[in-house]
């Protein structure tokens, strides 16, 4: 007998079915790409404001978007390759059952149900439930109806308040609530006021429990979910005056960033005239109360095109500054110039003059060599940067630049290739370690104490000959 989805538990289950009976794989397989849904759900609520699992998420370009969002996260792919793409492997075919149970589609082992297309009921059981709501899973119980099928028939409803976690609430039951819509509304463009044209569901609640205390403690609403929900219901569901995304989130209007922390951070980097400091976003982060942590990670700053670094700590959005494929062709044409005579380019050693021959910038921004690294980095692959240390922050001026195709692998071969050209030295040769290290200073590949530790372990190959205690090295031919 074909199998009805009824809740989240069954549906995992129903996920590893359909992976063992239509897509052939392995019972130990379909059950390591199961577990790893629920596995990746922490990280997404962590860091991309989801409440509940990723299995509660029903409209799949919802679901889409997160597991393309985690999956071009830096941190998120670091964790995906340490389990050899297991993530990537689940979310391809997590993503595919979802398209083919959205549709409708009939695969072996189970169906939606939705034979007689009868909600009758669904109504009265929701007004009954009062202010405190009642869960799709309960009424997906009640009628034998899937949870999917309710909240799809839910969410049309006109009555339907929806509360984040799949709770929902009749609009009649709501003591008051459309004679205070102009009330909310009023809290809500004084927010927009204050944080660059963006709420959430917290600070949303801190501010209606100042002044909608009677509001709030008439209809039970002690969760910034169920503010959030009600809020919702007032200006998004039907008449989409707002932007409401990932349960959470409230633009004034849809952003044109990603509805995500990022997304967030970059609203406000924007606001700021494009340009922002560590701290200030930190600082903003904290005023609409969502976690500061590591702002690298939360703007996905390693590999987001849209956001640069800028000098000393700070971030500027590429929209600021990249006019078009017309402007990158005139900066990379000033990097090709540089590479007419030399194999590489050690950052450090380029001119100031050479930096006015680049496009200018506006809006009082100058040219710096985090920018410059940065740019390579993610819009010209033609070229690689050289670490001199794979632990150096992400903003750290690198040792060198070479061609992608260059037989210049890595920061050693970097090195050597520095040091064959020293006409102080004749190589083969011995160097003390900290003389050795001083001469990557005045090389400008590296600055003040770094490697001070590590020069042997980042000094590693043929050409180099440590001592046992790492003391001394003979370079050799």
């Amino acid at each position: 007998m074909a199998e009805t989805i009824t809740d989240n538990g069954t549906k995992v289950k129903t996920f590893s079915k359909w992976l063992i009976d239509v897509m052939k794989l392995s019972v130990a397989t379909a059950r390591g790409y199961s577990s790893a849904i629920n596995t990746a759900t922490p990280y997404a609520q962590k860091f991309f404001g989801l409440t509940g699992s990723i299995y509660d998420i029903d409209d799949v370009e919802v679901l889409e978007t997160l597991l393309n969002r985690m999956m071009a996260d830096d941190r998120f792919v670091e964790i995906n390759c340490q389990s050899h793409n297991r993530f990537r492997g689940a979310f391809d075919r997590y993503l595919q059952f979802s398209k083919s149970y959205d549709l409708g589609q009939t695969c072996v082992g189970f169906e939606i149900k939705n034979s007689d297309g009868s909600f009758d009921q669904i109504e009265e059981f929701v007004k009954e439930a009062d202010v405190d709501g009642i869960t799709a899973s309960s009424l997906s119980s009640k009628t034998g109806k899937s949870i999917w099928l309710v909240n799809k028939y839910l969410r049309a409803q006109s009555y339907a308040i929806e509360i984040p976690g799949n709770i929902y609430v009749h609009a009649d039951n709501v003591i008051d609530l459309f004679e205070n819509k102009a009330r909310i509304q009023k809290i809500i463009e004084n927010q927009f006021n204050k944080f660059c044209g963006y709420t959430n569901d917290e600070v949303l609640m801190d501010a209606a429990t100042i002044s909608l205390g009677m509001f709030l403690n008439d209809n039970s609403i002690d969760t910034p979910a169920k503010f959030y929900g009600i809020v919702r219901y007032l200006f998004g569901k039907d008449s989409n005056i707002y932007y409401f995304a990932g349960d959470k989130h409230i633009w004034k209007s849809e952003s044109k960033y990603p509805d995500t922390y990022s997304g967030v951070l970059m609203g406000f980097i924007s606001s700021n005239g494009g340009r922002a400091s560590k701290t200030q976003c930190s600082e903003y982060l904290q005023k609409v109360k969502l976690a500061s942590g590591n702002i690298n990670v939360l703007l996905s700053a390693a590999t987001n095109k849209e956001v640069l670094f800028y000098g000393n700590e700070e971030y500027v959005l590429a929209e600021s500054i990249v006019e078009n494929e017309g402007w990158i062709e005139l900066v990379r044409k000033q990097i090709n110039r540089l590479f007419n005579t030399a194999t590489y380019v050690i950052p450090r050693e380029i001119s100031d003059n050479w930096f006015d021959l680049l496009p200018p910038l506006y809006g009082g921004l100058y040219w710096n060599l985090a920018l410059l690294q940065d740019l390579i980095k993610k819009y010209m692959p033609e070229y690689r940067l050289i670490t001199a240390n794979e632990n150096q922050g992400l903003e750290t001026i690198r040792a060198g630049i070479v061609p992608e195709d260059s037989v210049i692998g890595n920061f050693a071969d970097l090195v050597y290739a520095r040091l064959i050209e020293d006409s102080a030295l004749n190589i083969p040769v011995r160097l003390e370690r900290e003389n050795l290290r001083q001469k990557l200073i005045e090389y400008k590949m590296i600055q003040g104490n770094e490697l001070i530790y590590t020069l042997p372990k980042v000094l590693d190959g043929a050409k180099y000959a440590w001592t046992d205690d790492g003391e001394s090295v003979l370079i050799l031919q």
